[in-house]
C-alpha cells in the first residue's frame, strides 16, 4: 500500500551521530537520550532513529557452550539474539517504528552504509521487529543509498527511498553468509584447540590463512639465510661522481685485483630518455591504506578508523570500498569549486600543474561507491593525523585529473679498454612537475646530469665492495591487506581488522617496519599443515568468499537457499577435520 504524503515515516540511522546528522539535512532536531529526532523534507514528516552498528547477533539456539567443541549446528538452528548492552537502541527503534510506521515496513526507512554489512544490520532489525510483532513485511522496508554524509547526497537517497528504493535481502543474505560461516569454521575449532591446550587458541576462516601467509614469508627468509652469499662490486670514484659496475663478482679476490689495475675509465656511453609518467589512480581502501602506511607510517585498522571518522563527518565519499573508477556521472566541476574553501592549499598546487583533458581511473568498481574522494565540505578537523589523510585523500584526488609529469632518465657508461670492465652511472631529472606538485610523495629523488661526452678519460679511484643478496622482505601491515585482497582473503572492511587480531591474540608481532609470526603463531600453522592442511589453504577460503559474494546477485528465495549450501558444506568439512585435533598441542 502506498504511503501518503501525511504519514510520518521512519529513518533508521546506523549510529546516533549519523542520526543526528540526517536530522540536520532535515532541518529538524534530534535528541541523543531518546534516541528520537524529528524532521521534514518536501511537505514529509521523518521521525529518525538510530542504532549502534549491530544490535543484534546470530547464534545457535541450542548451542551447550564452550565445553562442546563437537558441537556443529545446521544453519537453520541460528536465531537472532539481541547484544548484551545494547538492548537500549533495539528498544528505542521498536518503540519508532511502532508509533510512528504503525508497523509498517513501508513506511520505515534503512539508512545504515550501503554495503553488504550495512543492509544486514538493516535487515536484522527488520526481521527482529517482525518476529516480535513490530512489522510486516521486511521486504516492503525501504531503503536509503548513498556515498557520502553530505546534505546533497543524503537527499538524493532519501528522494530514492521515498521513489521506491527497496532494502535488499539477498544483499544482506551474503553478508549473514560470512557471518554463519565464521562461526560454523571458527568457534568449534577455537573451542577444540583452547580445552586441548588448557589456553585460548583462536583460529578463524580468514584469520588463519593470512597467519600461513606470513609464516611462509619468515620460512622463505630463512631459507634464502641458509643459502646466503657474499658478492664484490666495483665503485669508481671519479671528478663527476661515483660509477659502480652492473656485473656482480662472486671472487672477491678477483675483484681487488681489478680494483687494482684501473687507474682511468673511458665514458661509451651518454644516454638521456624522456618519459611521461602518469598520475596514480584513485584511491580505494587497499590503495588508500597502503598510501597511508607509506607516507604516514600508519596501521592499515588504524587508516580505516580515521577514514571512516572523515567520513561520518561528511567530509569524504564512503571509504570501505573497492572502487578505483570514477562512474560517468561523477561531477569534477562542482567539487574543485567546492575545495576552492575546503582546502585552498591544496588547491593552489594544482593549479600550477596544469590539467589534464580526462582524469585518470581504474578498472575495479563495486557497483555501488565512487572511489575515495573528499566531498569538497569545509569543516575542522580535529586531530593532527586525521587532517594529514584528508590531505593525502584530496591531494590523491587532484592528482587524477593533472597532466602528467616529465621525467628524463640518463645514464652513463663506462669502460676500462684494459679488462673491460664497464662502470654506470644513472639519475633521473624533472623536467615538468605535473602531478607531483600535488601529490610530492611519489615524485623521484632528481639528480643533474653530469657535463660529459662520449670518449672522455675519467680518472678513477676504484674500490671493491662487499655485498650481501638482500633477504625477501616481509609485509608490512599495508601490503599483507594488499596480498589478502589479491588472494580474495576477506573483503575490504574486514581485512585490516584481521591483521590487528593476528596482533592482538599474539601470532604475529612487529620487526622494524614488516610483520614476522611469533613461536605461537609459527607453531599453530605447523600444527594445522600437518594435521588438517584443508582448513589452513587460501583455496579454501577464496573459493568460499567467490560462493558468498555471488549470494548477492540471486533472488531473495534462491540466495538463503544457497546460504545453506554453503554453510553445510563448510560445517561438513569442519566436522570432518575437527576429529584430527584431538590432543593437538600449541602452547
Amino acid at each position: 500500500m502506498a504511503s501518503s504524503s501525511k504519514e510520518t515515516m521512519v529513518i533508521i540511522a546506523e549510529k546516533p551521530s549519523l542520526a543526528g546528522t540526517i536530522a540536520g539535512f532535515l532541518r529538524g532536531s534530534w535528541d541523543g537520550r531518546k534516541l528520537l529526532g524529528f524532521g521534514r523534507y518536501r511537505g514529509r514528516r521523518f521521525a529518525i532513529t538510530s542504532l549502534s552498528g549491530h544490535v543484534l547477533e546470530w547464534w545457535p539456539k541450542d548451542d551447550p557452550g564452550f565445553r562442546h567443541p563437537d558441537y556443529f549446528p545446521d544453519p537453520g538452528d541460528f536465531e537472532l539474539r539481541p547484544i548484551d548492552g545494547k538492548e537500549r537502541f533495539l528498544r528505542a527503534v521498536e518503540r519508532v517504528v511502532k508509533r510512528y510506521a504503525g508497523c509498517r515496513a513501508d513506511r520505515v526507512i534503512v539508512a545504515t552504509d550501503n554495503d553488504a554489512e550495512g543492509e544486514l544490520i538493516g535487515w536484522e532489525v527488520l526481521v527482529w521487529l517482525k518476529r516480535q510483532g513490530g512489522l510486516d513485511d521486511p521486504e516492503c522496508a525501504r531503503r536509503m543509498r548513498f556515498s557520502a554524509y553530505t546534505r546533497e547526497d543524503v537527499l538524493r537517497a532519501l528522494e530514492g527511498a521515498l521513489r521506491g528504493e527497496r532494502i535488499d535481502p539477498s544483499l544482506a543474505y551474503s553478508a549473514l553468509a560470512r557471518t554463519i560461516a565464521d562461526w560454523l569454521y571458527g568457534i568449534p575449532l577455537t573451542r577444540r584447540l583452547s580445552l586441548c591446550n588448557d589456553d585460548i587458541v583462536s583460529v578463524g576462516r580468514v584469520q588463519t590463512p593470512t597467519l600461513k601467509l606470513v609464516v611462509e614469508r619468515e620460512r622463505e627468509r630463512r631459507k634464502a639465510q641458509k643459502k646466503r652469499r657474499y658478492y664484490w662490486i666495483l665503485q669508481a670514484e671519479t671528478p663527476i661522481g661515483e660509477l659502480r659496475t652492473e656485473e656482480k663478482f662472486k671472487d672477491g679476490r678477483r675483484a681487488r685485483e681489478l680494483a687494482s689495475e684501473i687507474e682511468s675509465i673511458r665514458v661509451v656511453e651518454v644516454r638521456r630518455e624522456r618519459r611521461s609518467v602518469r598520475p596514480p589512480t584513485p584511491f580505494n581502501l587497499t590503495t588508500l591504506q597502503r598510501a597511508a602506511g607509506k607516507i604516514l607510517r600508519i596501521s592499515p585498522k588504524r587508516t580505516l578508523d580515521l577514514a571512516q571518522r572523515l567520513y561520518e563527518e561528511g567530509m569524504i565519499t564512503y571509504p570501505r570500498t573497492a572502487t578505483n573508477r570514477y562512474p560517468s556521472t561523477f561531477d569534477h566541476e562542482e567539487l574543485l569549486r567546492k575545495l576552492r574553501n575546503a582546502h585552498p592549499d591544496a588547491l593552489r598546487d594544482f593549479q600550477r600543474t596544469g590539467r589534464r583533458s580526462e582524469p585518470v581511473s581504474g578498472k575495479e568498481y563495486d557497483g555501488a561507491h565512487p572511489p575515495i574522494t573528499p566531498t569538497g565540505r569545509r569543516k575542522y578537523i580535529r586531530g593532527k593525523l586525521a587532517w594529514r589523510l584528508y590531505d593525502l585523500i584530496v591531494r590523491r584526488y587532484l592528482a587524477t585529473l593533472s597532466e602528467d609529469a616529465l621525467v628524463v632518465k640518463w645514464r652513463i657508461v663506462a669502460e676500462h679498454p684494459g679488462t673491460g670492465t664497464r662502470f654506470v652511472m644513472e639519475g633521473t631529472e624533472v623536467e615538468r612537475d605535473g602531478w607531483y606538485s600535488v601529490y610530492p610523495w611519489e615524485k623521484p629523488r632528481e639528480s643533474t646530469m653530469p657535463d660529459v661526452s662520449e670518449g672522455d678519460e675519467l680518472p678513477a679511484n676504484v674500490n671493491a665492495s662487499r655485498r650481501r643478496k638482500p633477504l625477501p622482505r616481509r609485509y608490512s601491515q599495508s601490503r599483507l591487506v594488499a596480498k589478502m585482497k589479491k588472494l580474495g582473503l576477506g573483503t575490504e572492511s574486514t581485512r585490516a581488522e584481521i591483521v590487528k587480531k593476528l596482533f592482538d591474540r599474539g601470532y604475529v608481532k612487529r620487526a622494524g617496519s614488516g610483520v614476522a609470526p611469533t613461536k605461537r603463531g609459527e607453531r599453530l600453522v605447523e600444527l594445522l599443515e600437518d594435521r588438517v592442511p584443508e582448513l589452513v589453504s587460501v583455496e579454501l577460503t577464496r573459493r568460499i568468499e567467490r560462493e558468498m559474494e555471488e549470494i548477492s546477485e540471486l533472488p531473495p528465495k534462491r540466495a538463503r537457499e544457497r546460504l545453506e549450501r554453503v554453510a553445510r558444506e563448510i560445517r561438513e568439512t569442519v566436522r570432518r577435520n575437527s576429529k584430527k585435533l584431538k590432543s593437538a598441542k600449541v602452547v
